[in-house]
Parts: structure tokens; sequence; C-alpha cells
């Protein structure tokens, strides 16, 4: 797991929360990790099952299952400028995305435990410092996180 240039958005400003999963979606498909119907198939499961994947205050993990498009394993970050809301969930804005892409039930759950390794090591205790770096340090900040969790 790593963040570059290529896999990161930051600062973004969107209208709602399925734009905001379109451009973290964009970000996989771009990279070559999902193919288009990847980033369709997180908002339509957001739709069926709500705001599952919002795991802290203020950080959403978007993915779906491998068959649903994943083409390898891959991540991307983008965070977000302005408050967005899940529809069922007016408290907490939508600050941080974290999506990813597994091939297996493994690969799965080894992402997932990069992302949590991540937000424990600081990204949610820290978020508003994380937030006002410059995009060359947010990207030394999380790839220090991901090397700290391993």
């Amino acid at each position: 797991m790593e963040f570059t240039d290529k896999n990161t958005e930051f600062d973004i400003v969107v209208k709602d929360w399925e734009q905001a999963i379109l451009e973290t979606g964009k970000l996989l498909e771009e990279s070559g990790y999902a193919n288009e119907n990847y980033k369709y198939n997180i908002i339509d499961d957001v739709k069926n099952y709500g705001s599952y994947i919002m795991i802290s205050p203020n950080v959403v993990i978007p993915h779906t299952r491998p068959e649903n498009g994943a083409l390898k394993i891959g991540c991307s970050i983008i965070t977000i400028k302005n408050d967005i809301y899940f529809d069922d969930n007016n408290k907490d804005a939508i600050k941080v995305l974290i999506g990813f892409t597994a091939i297996d039930n493994k690969n799965h759950l080894e992402m997932l435990k990069n992302i949590i390794n991540i937000i424990e090591k600081g990204l949610v205790d820290k978020l508003n410092y994380f937030l006002n770096l410059s995009k060359k340090d947010k990207l030394i900040y999380l790839n220090s996180l991901v090397k700290e969790g391993k």
C-alpha cells in the first residue's frame, strides 16, 4: 500500500457523497485497480446498506466486493474541502475517503488491516493537522503511517 500523486487528490469540493465516491473510484480506475463499474457498485451498496463504509467520524472507506470490478489490489485517497454527509448520517461530515480494491477475501482483510493501522497510527487523531498539510507533506505523512503499521 502506497500513496502517490496518481492515487491521491486533496482538498477537492464535491456536491455530495456520491460525487466523492465517484472521485475516489476514478483514481482507482485510472491507476488500473478497478474497472469503470466498481465506483457505481460502491454507490449502489451504500444506497442498499447505508453508510457502513464510515469507519470513524469523518473517515470513509469506499469499496465493494472483488467481483464488482476489482482488477488488482490497490488504494486511493481523497480529502474533501467542504462538508458533505451520507443521507442516513448528517452528524459526521465526510472529510477523508480511502478507497480500495481487493481481488479476494484474504486481500480484502489485509487492506482493511492496513487502513485500520493508518487510522490507529494517527490519521483520525491528527485529522486537522493532516488536512492542513501541503500535498507533498500529506503524501509523506500518509506513507509514514503505512510504514509504521508494518
